[in-house]
């Protein structure tokens, strides 16, 4: 094993799942998705299982933001892959945790680690990194999630310099979006939609350094039972910043 990354946990009533890529060979391209589940909050693991994922070589397929529940007790996992071409891709998962469909997300070729949140028991936004050279913007996909086509491409306007976002859906039913500006990484930013993801407006700004080397990067978004928001990210690439805040916050109205 020559690399291990992209830890996504799921919380599922008593059973909390693990996913993550390792790479034997190669660059992360070249990785396999595998799928450990432990049922007593994390201190004991099943032996992780390699799922099948491709058909060539059962390689490059990696995640990193957690599923959604589906309608039928399964999940559907956001995924992507990066051999040859960089495309987001929707697992569809039974119970335990096996695949039982994958379906494209639409792209162009450079699109990956996608970020997913529900509408309802069918329907979801996916937001996407661009993976490209030059300026770029984040890609938006609509997936249907128990579908096996039906997904369509849409317009997102914010930008994307080749970097990691969160998607998080509210329980106030508004969109949560975590990323960095449009040239680097050395700050961090919110976004918020009221209607589902047609328009985006700025949320007060995580972190900003004038030090384009200074990196605040790969953020994850939760909701805890409170209604408290948590974002955890990279902070200079030396270690994991947590930050919590609320909705009211959101509309510079709280702390």
């Amino acid at each position: 094993m020559r690399k291990i990354g992209n830890p996504v946990l799921f919380a599922e009533g008593d059973r909390l799942h693990l996913w993550y890529v390792s790479v034997g060979l190669g660059g992360w391209a070249g990785s396999a998705l595998n799928h450990s589940v432990s049922h007593d909050g994390g201190h004991n693991w099943t032996p992780a299982v390699r799922l099948h994922t491709s058909p060539f070589a059962n390689i490059s397929t990696l995640v990193r933001a957690p599923p959604l529940p589906l309608a039928d007790g399964g999940l559907g996992l956001p995924a992507y892959h990066e051999f040859i071409s960089k495309h987001g891709e929707w697992l569809r998962l039974a119970a335990d945790g096996q695949i039982i469909d994958k379906v494209r997300m639409g792209h162009d070729g450079r699109t990956l680690q996608p970020a997913a949140a529900a509408f309802d028991d069918r329907h979801a936004l996916a937001i996407l990194r661009d993976g490209g050279p030059g300026p770029a913007a984040s890609a938006a996909s609509r997936p249907l999630t128990e579908a096996r086509t039906g997904e369509r491409r849409t317009h997102c306007p914010l930008p994307n310099p080749n970097s990691s976002v969160a998607l998080l859906r509210l329980r106030s039913g508004r969109l949560l979006i975590a990323g960095n500006g449009a040239s680097n990484r050395n700050d961090l930013l919110l976004w918020v939609s009221d209607d589902d993801g047609k328009n985006w407006r700025p949320a007060p700004t995580v972190e900003r350094a004038d030090d384009p080397r200074v990196e605040f990067s790969y953020p994850a978004l939760l909701q805890a039972r409170d209604g408290s928001i948590h974002l955890a990210y990279t902070w200079h690439r030396q270690g994991i910043k947590h930050a919590v805040f609320n909705e009211s916050w959101l509309d510079g109205q709280g702390p």
